[in-house]
């Protein structure tokens, strides 16, 4: 007589291999839909973003084989689970980055956010770090009189460009000399882009690139799931960013001075323009950084997700040309924006 036991395993058993095997086709069903149409549908291209987190249901489903002793969803799980394993193992697996020498240069990328409450804690990090060059986005007016006030004395040079409604501002804090600091979006354009002209004592002319691109969320073609990921999930249009990134693009690869390019980019790595950007500059965190280096959405900014979940996604980095060699790369702590700032150091290479 079969038992109210067995009867409970076996259909343990069965919700186990089911549960596998859907996710395992649609996973494969995914990949596929990517090699075919790779970003020109949009919904590819917005699940495209969140590629890691396609294996996030792999962990639970093997825990679930072992436990119902379900070989056959066994079979579909392991090697996924393996395939996940030795992908991320890449991003955590130690650079063993060089050992700094010669002329070095330290940058900061910070996306101070226009309702940032926790200014006082921003410079106290700022000042406690005393890089040399400091490139923050979306910096509010009442925002830049504090933080020029407190930081004069680790920056003596500064420049600051607003948008054309002045609502906010890209700022650069330098402790070397700037030449000349000039937009190069268009006069209509609210997203900003800078390059400024640096005279620094050891190294000579460096060219910086601060830049601040459209997020690539439109009017939800969907309205499922309400919230940011909902919106970028069903509104992506990456059509203004890629088409700043390419204008963009054709500076930098002929761009004769050595240079850094920071800020806001509103792409994660797992997209084809960063692709093209990685075609012409190197990224410095992931050349010598560790880890996914998710530096926004932060949870607790707005309630945007739960304080526990980190930043899902990278899209503020830092590039540099082969006049330079990455020799660290890291994130900055919770500063009350919705971004993480992100820290590199490097080492400049003569005649490259």
């Amino acid at each position: 007589m079969v038992t109210l036991n067995e009867i409970l395993r076996d259909l343990f058993r069965v919700f186990t291999t089911v549960s596998s095997w859907v996710y395992a086709l649609g996973l494969l069903l995914f990949v596929l839909l990517w090699q075919v149409v790779g970003e020109r549908f949009w919904l590819a291209a917005a699940a495209g973003n969140f590629a890691p987190y396609c294996f996030m249901p792999i962990i639970p489903l093997v825990v679930l084989g072992i436990l119902a002793r379900a070989r056959f969803a066994l079979l579909s799980t392991i090697p996924l689970f393996a395939l996940g394993a030795i992908w991320f193992a890449g991003y955590y697996t130690p650079k063993n980055p060089p050992t700094p020498q010669g002329s070095q240069v330290s940058v900061v990328t910070f996306n101070a956010y226009r309702n940032n409450e926790s200014l006082e804690a921003t410079i106290n990090w700022l000042q406690t770090l005393k890089s040399d060059f400091l490139m923050m986005q979306e910096v509010p007016e009442w925002q830049y009189l504090d933080l020029r006030n407190n930081l004069s004395t680790v920056y003596p040079y500064v420049t600051i460009n607003s948008t054309v409604d002045e609502s906010w501002s890209n700022i650069l804090f330098s402790r070397y000399p700037i030449a000349e600091s000039s937009n190069l979006q268009s006069a209509d354009n609210q997203h900003m882009q800078q390059r400024y002209l640096i005279m620094h004592d050891e190294i000579g002319e460096i060219a910086l690139y601060n830049v601040d691109l459209a997020l690539p969320v439109g009017r939800p073609r969907l309205s499922l799931f309400a919230g940011i990921v909902g919106d970028f999930l069903f509104g992506y249009d990456d059509r203004e960013r890629d088409a700043e990134i390419r204008s963009l693009l054709d500076r930098w690869r002929n761009e004769e001075l050595p240079y850094v390019i920071a800020g806001d980019f509103g792409m994660t790595e797992y997209t084809a323009i960063y692709r093209e950007v990685a075609a012409t500059a190197s990224d410095a965190f992931r050349t010598v950084g560790r880890g996914l280096g998710g530096t926004w959405p932060v949870g607790e900014v707005e309630g945007v997700l739960p304080r526990f979940v980190p930043p899902l996604f990278r899209i503020d980095y830092i590039w540099y040309s082969s006049h330079f060699r990455a020799t660290g790369a890291w994130l900055g702590p919770k500063l009350g924006s919705d971004h993480l700032a992100v820290l590199a150091t490097f080492d400049y290479v003569r005649g490259a």
